[in-house]
């Protein structure tokens, strides 16, 4: 894929109708598809840093009756009060 974008693949890049120079449907199709690849990489890389950093996520947590009735409560709400963004379940 990677040779087919750097030699153009099939697809002419522009028109020359004169002194203006325009890009062909098929070229503005493409950049819309590769400009859509760019924004889902950000959003993956974003979302990447997010869970490794703890911004965001799931902490599911298993306890005996007595940890989860008496130790673990409190720290629970100190890890709430630290990582919002995190859900408990």
């Amino acid at each position: 894929m990677r040779d087919a974008i750097s030699k153009g693949g099939d697809i002419a890049h522009y028109t020359t109708p004169s002194a203006f120079i325009a890009l062909t449907e098929a070229c503005r199709v493409f950049l819309m598809e590769a400009r859509a690849i760019l924004a889902r990489a950000g959003a993956a890389e974003l979302a990447q840093s997010e869970f490794g950093t703890l911004k965001r996520g799931t902490l599911c947590v298993q306890a005996s009756q007595t940890i989860a009735g008496f130790t673990l409560p409190r720290h629970l709400v100190a890890f709430q009060r630290a990582y919002r963004r995190v859900s408990n379940n």
